[in-house]
């Protein structure tokens, strides 16, 4: 009878031993998902990222090209509405000044811009011709000495209107507006070089002068062209702006 409990007893100390052993070989007891959280993820899509398409990891070297594209194209617009022709008749030319010599003679510039409107009133194109200008550096009044030409070339005085204070563009179109409103015109040709003549025109077309054309001097190539183009682009914005 004891040898019968000892062999129980012992065998049951060898299930007790190889119970712990596979135990320990197991591993600890998985803990159960937390299913909650997992049906609460559940709820909203997984944010994957996303990569951008190939041609906008590029660099952007096609815009200096594109900006120099847009402004040669302006550029070349400005110029070509500068040389079109002008919409005659008209009720009255503007020359605008521009510089006179120490001696009393207007620059070559400013002699073709008088050139062009004695052609144009000499055709019948204009009934009147506004000279405005500012005083220079040199001391003289450009449209004093735009009126002097005029006058020794065979204008009427009385066909030739003086604006002493047109130091600008836009003081020459609000003059110049001013004049025509109270002689009852409402057409204009603007005169200056080529490059000047489309911020002219919107000069006088934001005073309220819609019907304005443009008349270019006699073209002659100076080596100050390309400032003075520059230089026109840059104002035509500066008064389309403001």
């Amino acid at each position: 009878m004891d040898f019968s409990l000892a062999c129980i007893s012992v065998a049951a100390t060898r299930n007790e031993n190889s119970f712990r052993v596979r135990r320990l070989r197991a591993g600890p007891p998985s803990r159960p998902a937390n299913t909650s959280s997992r049906s609460e993820n559940s709820r909203y899509p997984a944010i994957v990222p996303q990569q951008l398409p190939q041609h906008l990891h590029r660099p952007t070297r096609w815009f200096p090209v594109a900006v120099l594209g847009l402004s040669l194209l302006h550029i070349g617009s400005l110029l070509a509405d500068g040389f079109y022709p002008p919409a005659l008749p008209a009720d009255v030319a503007i020359v605008l000044g521009s510089k006179v010599h120490p001696d009393g003679r207007p620059s070559s510039g400013l002699q073709r811009r008088l050139e062009r409107a004695l052609q144009i009133f000499r055709a019948s194109g204009v009934k009147a011709i506004i000279v405005s200008g500012g005083r220079g550096v040199e001391g003289f009044e450009e449209a004093d000495a735009m009126r002097g030409v005029l006058i020794k070339a065979g204008i009427p005085p009385d066909k030739i209107i003086t604006d002493r204070t047109g130091n600008n563009t836009r003081l020459t179109a609000i003059h110049a507006a001013e004049i025509m409103k109270a002689n009852h015109w409402h057409s204009a040709v603007a005169i200056s070089q080529y490059y000047h003549v489309p911020r002219a025109k919107l000069a006088l077309r934001q005073q309220g002068i819609q019907q304005v054309s443009g008349a270019a001097a006699e073209y002659r190539f100076a080596w100050t062209d390309p400032i003075s183009i520059a230089r026109e682009c840059a104002g035509f914005y500066a008064y389309l702006l403001n």
